[in-house]
């Protein structure tokens, strides 16, 4: 007799089609059977392996390479979609940095497309999926626009520009548009302290983390009005006219002068009264004639004393142009600034004295003058010298508190130990000892990025010291990015575009002077 068990029928099973096998394995229950949803096959038995093997012999392998395709047509179009809007703010920020209206993203699109027929026609769908309209572009602008600077545009709205200068633990410095405010009503210094404070509280900025303020513009320092009126009145009278202004070009050139127009004047703009002054003093005498046939009659011109004094107006302004060049250099630190802000108050002092001894070396226009018989008064310019001098000690006293904390940032390695704070001594003397320092520091000095390297590098043992001079880096040294923000401003809020908003006028000015938008990233897709 076999002990062996009987073999189990597959009716005693009581196998039931389970419905996740038609997604699956494309089979559905009939009549008991499963059948092929794409060949009909019939499969008598009831398990899952069986549907399985019939799925991948005969048709695994057609239909997975066609779910592989697909998948890899909604990646592929997903990866498209991204780059045409990856593409899209590009194109936008370019356009506001180079001040152009936001219609010119359609305009530049429509190239494109153009472009792509002759180049690539098999990617132009790509082309035709960027979105550059101007509504577009407004808004990307906005989405990738975050030292104080008023200045009133075309549309006579006053705008406060406020700019945030900070630095992280690696020494990296941050120096970008926190906003720019509209001021509709007053510009009283109440006024503007307001909306700075409202600025700070709306980005969260702690105000114990505050440094220090830095404002561009102040008061005139030269108290010669009586010059500056006149020229002014004569520069108005020929440019504003076109007919004037014609006339006055056809002069000029019919008597073969060096120069060929005078310059328009920008009141709030040092470097542009000096470059004026500069050129009406050298068309001095074509000015007098031209308004002398235009039946203007301006006496000053025959009076010599008037004269001197725009010549001594003129020499003293490109001085001062020279030191607001170096003032406005990008990523200059704020040590290069004092340094050179004492260098013109030296010269200042050196001129009172020669003028004094009508010593006419360094102002050569006032020379000419007197070369040709002009009567100098060497006590009036020397006073007015000594005027411009107390001006400059008065603004710029903070800098003689804080210039101990300059030459020790400037040169730590030769500071003298007992003059700096007793907390800063012992590490200061540490520093000083070590030579492998000294050495990287004298090929970092007077490089902003460079110095911000050297103090990366330097070991934790120098906490004190460290933090000194990360309040100094975090001092604004240079006016570039109020004179940048001014530029782009004058081009964009121009008189074709004075409808500009405010909101988007800002964004404008954020991008534009933005130091790298891919730092801080495009948002995400």
């Amino acid at each position: 007799m076999s002990l062996s068990k009987p073999k189990r029928k597959v009716d005693e099973a009581h196998r039931k089609f389970q419905e996740r096998w038609t997604l699956q394995y494309f089979f559905v229950e009939f009549n008991g059977n499963a059948t092929c949803l794409i060949c009909k096959e019939k499969v008598t038995v009831l398990k899952e392996y069986n549907l399985k093997r019939h799925y991948s012999t005969k048709h695994g392998e057609q239909y997975d390479k066609e779910l592989t395709s697909q998948q890899n047509l909604f990646h592929k179009s997903k990866k498209d979609a991204n780059a045409a809007v990856e593409a899209s703010y590009v194109l936008s920020e370019l356009i506001a940095k180079a001040g152009k209206p936001f219609t010119e993203g359609q305009f530049i699109k429509d190239c494109m497309q153009k472009v792509a027929d002759i180049l690539c026609p098999e990617k132009k769908n790509l082309f035709n999926n960027l979105s550059l309209s101007a509504n577009t572009v407004a808004e990307r602008n906005s989405k990738l626009s975050s030292d104080i600077y008023d200045h009133t545009e075309i549309t006579d709205s006053a705008q406060l520009a406020i700019f945030i200068r900070g630095i992280n633990d690696q020494f990296e410095v941050t120096e970008e548009l926190l906003s720019l405010c509209p001021m509709h009503g007053c510009t009283t210094a109440k006024d503007i302290f307001g909306q700075l404070c409202d600025a700070i509280e709306h980005a969260g900025l702690p105000w114990n983390r505050l440094v220090s303020i830095t404002t561009d513009g102040a008061p005139k320092c030269l108290n010669y009005e009586h010059v500056m009126s006149v020229v002014l009145k004569c520069i108005n009278y020929i440019r504003s006219r076109s007919l004037q202004h014609r006339q006055f070009r056809a002069f000029l050139e019919e008597i073969e002068s060096t120069y060929g127009d005078v310059l328009y004047f920008t009141e709030v703009r040092w470097l542009s009264r000096g470059n004026v002054l500069k050129r009406f003093f050298e068309l001095k005498a074509e000015v007098k004639r031209f308004m002398e046939d235009g039946r203007m009659d301006v006496p000053e011109f025959d009076d010599p004393k008037w004269v001197m004094d725009l010549a001594f107006l003129v020499d003293i302004t490109q001085e001062l142009n020279v030191l607001n060049l170096k003032l406005q250099g990008p990523g200059q630190l704020i040590t290069a600034a004092y340094e050179s802000v004492k260098a013109f108050s030296t010269k200042l002092r050196l001129w009172k004295t020669q003028l004094s001894a009508k010593n006419l070396t360094h102002f050569p226009t006032c020379r000419s003058l007197v070369e040709e018989g002009t009567s100098f008064s060497s006590d009036e310019y020397a006073s007015a010298i000594e005027n411009l001098l107390q001006e400059f000690d008065q603004r710029f006293a903070d800098f003689k508190t804080h210039r101990d904390t300059f030459q020790l940032f400037a040169d730590p390695f030769s500071a003298d130990v007992e003059s700096v704070p007793s907390l800063l001594q012992m590490e200061l003397i540490d520093l000083q000892c070590n030579s492998e320092l000294k050495t990287k520091f004298r090929e970092a000095q007077g490089q902003a990025d460079k110095t911000g390297q050297f103090l990366r590098e330097l070991p934790p043992c120098f906490p004190e010291l460290s933090k000194v001079f990360s309040r100094v880096m975090c001092l604004f040294g240079s006016t570039y990015l109020c004179e940048k923000l001014f530029s782009t401003m004058n081009f964009n809020k121009c008189k074709y575009r004075s409808r500009l908003s405010d909101a988007h006028l800002e964004a404008v000015l954020r991008v534009s002077t933005v130091t790298s938008i891919r730092a801080n990233g495009f948002p995400n897709f």
